[in-house]
């Protein structure tokens, strides 16, 4: 087994998610593609790999995802996308050409760690950003 492979098994362990040959599939998909897909999008993808794959599997798998903390979900425009979530990010989000990108920057992501928002505990939140990516500006 390879050092990635280690990896995206151990991740699964550490938020007590058992390891599937699909939902190691759909976790790798996320760690190297980084980029916000749809169901479809991922279905798309891991169908060639995985050919007796279903979108329902990759529903129930990102809804264990998410249940356990792993990823989360938010819509885009008029689409439901999914993100890894196990590092903390923020996101913006580019008007020109719609691109999602995170942003990492610990000292930008570390102004919106709330614990608390008027006496109601916060578990999760989800900041987008929006403007011009610096691929769009020129």
């Amino acid at each position: 087994m390879d050092t990635q492979a280690i990896f995206e098994y151990s991740l699964l362990q550490k938020y007590e998610i058992k390891p599937s040959v699909q939902r190691l599939a759909i976790l790798k998909y996320f760690i190297l593609k980084r980029n916000h897909p749809t169901i479809e999008e991922i279905f798309n993808e891991l169908e060639k790999q995985i050919p007796t794959l279903s979108k329902t599997t990759i529903y129930n798998t990102l809804k264990i995802f998410i249940e356990k903390g792993l990823a989360i979900s938010f819509i885009n425009g008029d689409k439901t996308v999914y993100d890894l979530n196990y590092i903390p990010h923020l996101h913006f989000k580019c008007i020109k050409c719609d691109k999602l990108y995170d942003i990492e920057d610990k000292l930008v992501v570390d102004k919106f760690k709330i614990d608390f928002i008027d006496g109601n505990k916060v578990i999760s939140n989800i900041v987008i950003f929006e403007g011009v990516c610096k691929n769009c500006i020129n």
